[in-house]
């Protein structure tokens, strides 16, 4: 299973970083909707999503509504490399009796909110998340006019299979 989880994230990191390289240092407070995030909090969100899951299989455990006590880096790229380097060696680290039998939950209050085996935790709580928000990610590329990554396949401003022409 560690290895599924794996190949995936290697799959799926360099889409993510031309996303997070394209985000405008200048547009970090924009927000398509005021109860949307803020672009540098949906882009930091995307970025350290994966060291999210390293902690999650460390600790077992997530406290809902605690937020981290330093402002998020505007700095994604190296925040994403860094999250995938820690995704990478926690779940190398995983057997698959781990991934199926250990647990994960969020809590309030230190009591279980929402419980689910290690090995949905990174299928359901990190990856289709991460995935999610990235889609989102793109979305705002698109509403503030900066040229939206091929993810994959093509977008309508990129198309890898053309020669780079959209």
């Amino acid at each position: 299973m560690s290895e599924m989880f794996l190949a995936e994230i290697d799959r799926e990191a360099p889409g993510t970083l031309k996303a997070l390289e394209r985000v405008p240092k200048d547009k970090l407070e924009w927000r398509p909707h005021p109860k949307s995030r803020t672009l540098l909090e949906q882009a930091h969100h995307v970025a350290s999503l994966p060291a999210f899951a390293a902690l999650g299989l460390k600790t077992g455990k997530r406290e809902m509504g605690t937020r981290p006590a330093n402002p998020p880096s505007p700095d994604f790229v190296a925040t994403f490399n860094k999250a995938v380097e820690d995704f990478k060696a926690a779940v190398s680290q995983a057997t698959d009796e781990q991934l199926l039998s250990e647990t994960f939950s969020f809590t309030m209050n230190d009591k279980p909110v929402r419980t689910w085996s290690k090995a949905e935790f990174l299928r359901n709580v990190v990856m289709n998340h991460f995935i999610h928000h990235r889609g989102q990610l793109t979305v705002f590329l698109r509403l503030l006019d900066v040229p939206v990554p091929a993810i994959y396949g093509v977008s309508a401003d990129e198309n890898p299979f053309a020669g780079g022409k959209p």
